[in-house]
């Protein structure tokens, strides 16, 4: 697990993860909502690839996007809340694996912090504390991986 990721366990079904990134708020928002970016960082581990699907950036729009690794897991979200450069609140659930049924709520959070942005990821309603263990490995991850694709040169 990187120690650039913070991680909170709030409950069996909720945890929060947080990161520093060297980019100022606006840009790190703008980079969740692209598909050209996300295709780049949105990545649980080295060797993986991603595809989106369909991102229709607006509340009630929808967003599906493929993780291959080597397995593909894809998984759909319905955007509720976009407060540009401050927070995203989007539904995620999973077509391929995971608990059938079963849709989490992911919150974003872009706080200023110096030169950059203090990230904060929290996933909330997940089926179990095993949903809620493997969402911190992909997310840490994920996480990880815009730190680095969002750092200045």
């Amino acid at each position: 697990m990187s120690s650039r990721v913070q991680v909170e366990v709030l409950a069996e079904t909720a945890v929060r993860l947080s990161c520093f990134v060297g980019r100022p708020p606006e840009r790190v928002y703008d980079a969740w909502l692209d598909p050209n970016e996300i295709v780049r960082w949105f990545v649980p581990e080295p060797g993986c690839a991603c595809t989106v699907h369909d991102l229709d950036a607006r509340p009630g729009g929808r967003f599906r996007i493929s993780v291959l690794s080597p397995d593909a897991h894809t998984a759909r979200a319905e955007y509720k809340l976009l407060d540009r450069p401050n927070k995203i609140v989007l539904s995620w659930s999973w077509e391929n694996s995971g608990p059938e049924g079963v849709v989490s709520q992911i919150t974003l959070e872009f706080r200023p912090q110096g030169e950059g942005t203090l990230l904060v990821l929290t996933h909330e309603q997940l089926a179990d504390a095993e949903s809620r263990d493997l969402h911190v490995i992909g997310w840490t991850g994920c996480l990880t991986s815009i730190s680095d694709y969002l750092a200045p040169n």
